[in-house]
């Protein structure tokens, strides 16, 4: 079974050769009870440990089952240790944060048995040796006694082939040698032990064969053993001999992180004062993430904000912004000049070409517009020239025309405006006070600004002029009206052919109705009863901005969906409800006969007036009246300040398409060689290829454009100096992680000798650097949480913006995450030196 042929053992002291095996030849019993008995330093404990597969023979062969050991390698000696030897210790060698059933069952762990299969076994064996009723004590909580039958149940829970024992009574008292000595005999009847002792009373007593050794050499063997097939083999060349022990075994990393966590629960402040100390960097970029979140956060919703009141604006007549920022800036010109010389810049040549005329076409919608990514944009509102009236009567049939907005300029008030079709954009932007939410084309909002104000001009403008008629309180010389007084109040909107009627005495339309003017303000009475006509409108909501919103998309104190702008356009020049009406008629009839009569005054147009024919001006007058269908602007709501860039992107490329194929069509149609053109000529191709762009105005160009470039600037600096302190602290980790591998090093070589392989130990001391790198950062984590209270009370008092710092849960994630692998990377170092550890001088040390 095993045999030691020729077994020479040398260790190296600087140029020293100190012989601890010299020349070992024996063979062993499948089962018998052998005792190597010898003075101290005769090379017992040496042999015992060859044997077992913790040490290294320097000459000769070890036999096991016929097949030579020259060949194994690491995993082998692992396997062999695991499956075929059992280790009885003289000072017990059981983990001490284990229980003792966790400690006989590590064996089998290591074999890749079950869970259950495991815990069956491992009770069994116990309460072979008498200890079943101690399972969940740990080692400290026994005697010597208890612990050697421990280590013997280990030894055997794996149903090993050979049981080694060293000294396993030399730490026990006479009473309790006995009770060991007993067990071992009787494994004995079915296994090979083989114990190493200094007490020859013992040995003769329990072993059937007594061995001696002197200075390395058997000098006496009771009962020797010889093979006659060893003598017939004596020639085999083992080192081509495959190996037999094909199990492989392995430390699950469950496993190894059990093992860590039970051992850094013995040391819970040094655990605890580690993780903190690791968690002071992720502490660090955990803040910076949070209130550069918290900040980009705030600086979207301000871009999403601006731009919804300042989005892209293309406009059926523009200025060239491009091409005027560039006027200043000539490319073929040097900044700074050394020479003597003032260069004329030609502004008034350049500034008549800035003015555009874009021609919004259905193509330019389908091939442009309508092609940008959704994903980019809140709303695409495509405009047309709707002519909205809308009245509110004041008393016996007096009614007020509410005007669109008061003022012009910078200092323009919209009073009526379209809403963005996107309701989600609405909702994120503002709170509803009162009412519900519009579902119908006939229900408007009423918007107050975030002090809950409308102004008095609004008010006015509105008809709400009298505030005594309103549930409304005078006090403290302010004015307050209730949400009540509101929510259903009714206007009337006219679509623009009921505002006239056709006098067929006088051959014109005459004005339905009779206007008088009030401090600025146009109130009349209609000629014509209205009660049918038009639409009646109400107040369903009042709206007002969020706390996260600085500029809302509704500029205008009372807005209306795009499906009453779709209903009033259908009804205006170019509408399908139009072409049925009295005005269509006629219109119509003028236009065939080349009539062009001013309708409204029955004047025939003088032909080219102002530079316009009578025909231009004949329908100049009806669409400045009525509205057209005609495309006059697009408006685009970019999500933020990137998404607009490649909107703008987008628009750039179509128009450069489009203006490559305007160049070549017009060299075409005139017949001239682009090579051979002269300049004139280039110049006239290059106005000509201009005018089938389509260009837009981007009124926030400059405006905060570069906030996200400092945020991001900022929080990467913040973020460089405090990974400093976690790299700190993951270096202390890496510190920390090394003691206690010498705190673990008799852990160590109890592993190695049930057969955990290197990487085993290894997986050990990473599992401890990751147990403390995840607290360690999920400590961080929720220092950070609770941080971002008082920073956010603090904040929301000094700038007045509520709930600024906010940690993301992936930024949090990713911060373990980040934790654990550094303090992963900190502990390989650690983790290689335990692993390179020699098991026997491992188990010698305390």
């Amino acid at each position: 079974m095993l045999q030691c042929k020729n077994i020479i053992k040398n260790y190296y002291v600087s140029d020293m050769v100190i012989g601890a095996l010299k020349g070992i030849d024996l063979s062993f019993r499948e089962n018998e009870f052998v005792s190597i008995l010898g003075p101290s330093g005769c090379g017992k404990t040496t042999l015992l440990n060859i044997i077992g597969g913790l040490d290294r023979y320097t000459e000769g062969d070890l036999i096991i089952r016929e097949r030579s050991t020259k060949s194994y390698k690491d995993h082998d000696w692992d396997s062999y240790r695991n499956h075929s030897i059992g280790f009885v210790f003289q000072n017990y060698n059981l983990i001490q944060h284990q229980t003792i059933l966790e400690n006989v069952e590590l064996a089998l762990t290591l074999s890749g048995i079950s869970k259950s299969e495991r815990v069956r076994r491992a009770k069994e064996a116990l309460s072979q040796v008498g200890l079943e009723d101690q399972i969940k004590k740990r080692p400290n909580q026994l005697s010597g006694g208890q612990m050697q039958r421990v280590a013997i149940a280990r030894a055997l829970v794996n149903h090993p082939d050979i049981l080694l024992a060293d000294e396993p009574t030399g730490a026990l008292d006479s009473d309790t040698s006995t009770q060991i000595m007993d067990i071992l005999k009787e494994i004995a009847k079915s296994k090979l032990v083989i114990m190493v002792t200094h007490n020859s009373e013992i040995a003769n007593k329990y072993s059937n064969r007594i061995i001696k050794l002197l200075d390395g050499k058997v000098i006496n063997d009771s009962n020797p053993y010889i093979d006659e097939k060893e003598i017939k083999n004596n020639n085999l060349k083992p080192e081509k001999v495959k190996n037999k022990i094909k199990e492989k075994t392995s430390m699950s990393f469950l496993t190894a992180l059990v093992l860590s966590f039970k051992n850094l629960t013995t040391k819970k402040t040094r655990t605890l004062l580690t993780a903190f100390a690791g968690s002071i960097g992720i502490i660090g970029i955990a803040l910076v993430l949070s209130l550069s979140t918290g900040f980009q956060r705030y600086v979207d919703k301000m871009q999403a904000d601006t731009l919804s009141s300042y989005p892209l604006i293309i406009d059926s007549s523009t200025i060239d912004y491009n091409s005027f920022l560039q006027m200043n800036r000539p490319d073929n010109m040097e900044a700074y000049p050394v020479d003597n010389q003032i260069y004329v810049n030609n502004v008034m040549e350049q500034i008549a070409s800035l003015r555009v005329t874009n021609t919004l076409s259905n193509e330019y919608i389908t091939n442009a517009i309508e092609t940008i990514d959704p994903s980019l944009y809140y709303d695409i509102k495509i405009k047309n020239d709707v002519k909205v009236n809308i009245f509110k009567e004041q008393d016996a049939g007096n009614y007020l025309k509410t005007p669109s907005s008061y003022g012009s300029g910078p200092y323009n008030m919209k009073i009526w405006q379209e809403l963005l079709e996107n309701d989600d954009f609405i909702k994120s932007q503002y709170d509803l006070l009162a009412g519900n939410w519009p579902t119908e084309k006939n229900q408007v909002v009423l918007v107050v600004d975030k002090y809950n104000q409308l102004s008095d001009f609004v008010l006015t403008g509105l008809g709400i002029s009298d505030y005594e008629e309103l549930d409304s309180n005078l006090e403290d010389d302010k004015v307050s009206i209730s949400y009540e007084s509101f929510i259903g109040m009714k206007y009337k909107l006219l679509y623009t052919n009921d505002l006239y009627y056709y006098d067929d005495i006088n051959n014109k339309f005459v004005n339905n109705f009779n206007k008088y003017p009030i401090q600025g303000i146009e109130i009349g009475y209609f000629t014509n009863d209205i009660s049918e006509a038009g639409i009646d409108l109400e107040i369903s909501a009042i709206l007002r901005p969020n706390t996260e919103t600085a500029i809302g998309s509704i500029t205008g104190a009372l807005g209306y969906s795009k499906e009453l702008s779709d209903e009033i356009l259908n009804r205006s020049l170019g509408g399908d409800i139009f072409e049925a009406s009295v005005l269509a008629s006629w219109y119509y009839d003028k236009l065939e006969a080349e009539e062009y009569i001013d309708p409204f005054t029955n004047e025939v147009y003088v032909d080219v007036t102002n530079g316009e024919t009578a025909l231009e001006q004949f329908n100049t007058a009806l669409t400045r009246l009525l509205g057209s269908n005609t495309v006059t602007e697009i408006e685009i709501y970019p999500l933020d300040f990137k998404a607009k860039d490649l909107i703008k992107n987008h628009l750039d490329e179509y128009n450069k398409v489009v203006v490559a194929e305007a160049l070549e069509e017009y060299y075409i149609d005139n017949e001239i060689n682009k090579e051979e053109a002269t300049d004139e000529q280039k110049s006239e191709a290059s106005l000509y290829a201009k005018a089938a762009g389509v260009y837009y105005t981007d009124v926030m160009e400059l405006v905060v454009s570069s906030i996200n470039t400092v945020i991001s600037a900022i929080q990467y600096v913040l973020i460089a100096f405090t990974s400093i302190s976690l790299v700190v602290s993951s270096i202390m980790i890496g510190i920390i992680t090394y003691v206690s591998v010498l705190e673990r090093t008799k852990e160590i070589g109890i592993l190695r000798s049930i057969g955990a392989r290197k990487k085993d130990i290894s997986r050990v001391f990473n599992a401890e650097t990751l147990i403390i790198g995840g607290f360690a950062g999920f400590l961080g984590v929720t220092v950070t949480l609770l941080l971002n209270i008082p920073i956010n009370i603090i904040l929301a008092n000094l700038v007045e913006i509520n709930n600024i710092s906010n940690l993301l849960i992936l930024h949090a994630v990713t911060l373990i995450l980040i934790s654990m692998t550094l303090t992963l990377i900190a502990g390989i170092i650690p983790s290689r030196i335990a692993a390179k550890k020699d098991p026997v001088e491992a188990l010698r040390s305390e």
